[in-house]
Parts: structure tokens; C-alpha cells; sequence
């Protein structure tokens, strides 16, 4: 859980990741209300990250 989803995600764009799970074209896209990510680690597994208002 994040308070800027925006801000993490350009964060971890500026460290050199780029393997998001994409969504109908999208790295962020809302869900339940909220907004989140999903980024493949190098050792396959999935990390999702979501905005507070997702709770």
C-alpha cells in the first residue's frame, strides 16, 4: 500500500524496472476504487502495489 501511486510508480521507473503487468494497454489501471500496479520481479514473482484508497 502506497499514498502516491503515482509517485512509487515513476520511482521504481527511474530505478531501471520495467517488467509491469499491463492491463488493456495500461500499467496503472483502477480497480474496487482505487488504482494499482503489478511489477514482475527478476525471480518471477508477481508484486502488486495499491493506492490507500483501495482498502
Amino acid at each position: 500500500m502506497v499514498d502516491d501511486i503515482d509517485y512509487e510508480y515513476e520511482r521504481i521507473k527511474t530505478l531501471g524496472y520495467n517488467t509491469f503487468i499491463r492491463k488493456k494497454d495500461q500499467d496503472i489501471y483502477e480497480v474496487e476504487g482505487g488504482k494499482l500496479f503489478k511489477i514482475l520481479a527478476p525471480e518471477g514473482t508477481i508484486i502488486e502495489v495499491r493506492d490507500q484508497t483501495t482498502l
